[in-house]
């Protein structure tokens, strides 16, 4: 709460209310840059070692397996946040 004046006619305040808005340009891009790395491994592996594709998916495994970790704790989803209220 702002300390405010206890007059009744001061109650007021203007100015800026902050809201948080999630881009889902910005998340999708985000994503897309988490994915790019175990991608890149996934394809150098691949050429190095063209039969072992076992070695090659374990970090693109890992790091899916943390993005589903962070979608499921709703920390981003929008419906969640609103039903605990």
């Amino acid at each position: 709460m702002l300390d405010t004046p206890t007059d009744p006619k001061d109650e007021i305040i203007w100015g800026l209310e902050a809201r948080y808005a999630v881009s889902a340009v910005r998340v999708i891009f985000i994503h897309v840059l988490i994915f790019a790395l175990p991608f890149a491994f996934w394809g150098v592996w691949q050429h190095r070692f063209p039969t072992d594709l076992q070695g090659a998916s374990v970090p693109l495994m890992g790091v899916g397996t943390l993005i589903s970790v962070f979608w499921s704790s709703a920390g981003i989803l929008k419906i969640t946040r609103e039903e605990s209220r």
